[in-house]
Parts: C-alpha cells; sequence; structure tokens
C-alpha cells in the first residue's frame, strides 16, 4: 500500500515538473514570438517610413518640375504676346505721338 501511494505520489511529481516544464516552454515561446512580432512590426515601421520619405522626395521633386515647366511656359507666352503686340504698340504710340504734335502745332497757330 505504501509503494502504492510513494507510486502515486512520484507520478503526482513528475506531472506537476511536466507541467512547471510545460509552462515554461510556453511562456518562452510566448516571449519569443512576441519578439519576433515586434521586431518584424519594427522593421515594416521603418520600411513604411522609408517608402513615405522615398515618395515624398518623388513629389516634391515632380512639383518643382512642373512649377519650372509651368514657369518657362508663361515667360515664353509672354514674350510671344510681347512681340506680338509689339507692332501694334509701336504704332499706338505713334498715333499718340503724332496726336501730341498736332495738338501743340494747332496751340502754336491760335
Amino acid at each position: 500500500m505504501k509503494q502504492i501511494i510513494e507510486a502515486v505520489l512520484q507520478a503526482e511529481e513528475k506531472a506537476n515538473a511536466l507541467f512547471r516544464e510545460a509552462q515554461t516552454e510556453a511562456s518562452d515561446t510566448k516571449r519569443a514570438t512576441e519578439k519576433e512580432i515586434s521586431d518584424k512590426t519594427h522593421t515594416a515601421q521603418g520600411k513604411a517610413q522609408e517608402i513615405i520619405k522615398s515618395t515624398v522626395a518623388e513629389a516634391r521633386a515632380e512639383a518643382q518640375q512642373v512649377r519650372a515647366t509651368r514657369l518657362a511656359q508663361a515667360d515664353q507666352e509672354k514674350d510671344a504676346l510681347r512681340l506680338a503686340n509689339a507692332e501694334m504698340t509701336a504704332d499706338l504710340v505713334d498715333r499718340i505721338c503724332q496726336t501730341v504734335l498736332k495738338t501743340e502745332y494747332k496751340r502754336d497757330i491760335s
């Protein structure tokens, strides 16, 4: 009877030892998994930041290029308009000068 009780107690101790070992192993596995998840999250965040920086830099460069192109186009249009209206402006200046001269000539006669 004593042997049976000792065998039961030994079996219980082995079961408890196995249970503690399983708990420790589960805890270690959980910690390792959490660390792996944390590492992967950190890596993903770093990659996301790099992608965002790259995208912003590309957008900024593209915006500067579009701005430069539009400014150059506006300058070309301004120059073309000035050239197109140069003759008309010269004619207008001549007519204004002739009007002023005629007006002064009429004053001198009076």
